[in-house]
């Protein structure tokens, strides 16, 4: 409870670090029930996606912060640094990564293809309605490795998060929706390595966002 009202009392005083503090709150990864890798090699996401909201009440406009790099715990290695403007103030979020920036890219696109709009970071300082936006923050990690793989099965895996919120117009934490949530995890052969599993994970795992559902999908070629 201190911790939360810490983080309000700053969203409050400036809204430099609410990002950061989002991903603190929204970034809850169990891996204690993490399941065993699917029989086979070929690249396979198992995912759980859950909403409060189903696809068609999800608020149309949303806006991305680049993915963030995690550990196998699904804690954030990085963090997010402001794009500071001399006349506009912060107008936008950038990650240490080169791979972030594409996949950011990516995961836009995908929702344009759907008929949403993606907003900048100053649409959602100057938002009028709140809860208007959907907030989306995504993490990825590095290949891992699978412990004691068994013959004929994958030998390592990456994991996929994503947390969507909405905001108030003083986009105050305390005040602050969890909508959805999705986590991932892809099996894959180490010496078959796909090109960009990270970022094909969590392009695949996004698709689902507004669902309740689980399940597993090839992410073959």
């Amino acid at each position: 409870m201190i911790l939360f009202r810490q983080i309000a009392a700053t969203a409050r005083q400036g809204r430099v670090l609410w990002p950061l503090a989002l991903c603190q709150l929204l970034l809850l990864v169990s891996c204690a029930n993490r399941p065993e890798p699917a029989a086979g090699i070929h690249p396979s996401l198992q995912y759980t996606a859950a909403s409060r909201l189903s696809r068609a009440q999800l608020p149309t406009k949303m806006f991305f912060f680049p993915p963030l790099v995690c550990d196998a715990k699904g804690k954030p290695k990085e963090s997010l640094t402001p794009v500071q403007d001399p006349q506009r103030g912060i107008v936008d979020w950038v990650s240490p990564s080169a791979k972030s920036k594409k996949v950011r890219r990516k995961l836009e696109d995908y929702f344009r293809s759907c008929g949403n709009q993606v907003v900048s970071f100053e649409d959602v300082l100057a938002a009028e309605t709140p809860h208007s936006i959907l907030i989306v923050s995504s993490f990825y990690s590095a290949p891992l490795a699978v412990e004691a793989p068994k013959p004929g099965q994958a030998d390592q895996y990456v994991l996929c998060m994503v947390k969507a919120s909405t905001f108030g117009v003083d986009l105050d934490p305390a005040n602050s929706r969890s909508i959805a949530s999705i986590d991932g995890i892809t099996f894959f052969d180490s010496t078959r390595k796909p090109s960009d599993i990270e970022g094909r994970s969590l392009e695949s795992a996004i698709r689902w966002l507004g669902d309740n559902v689980n399940g597993v999908t090839s992410l073959d070629p």
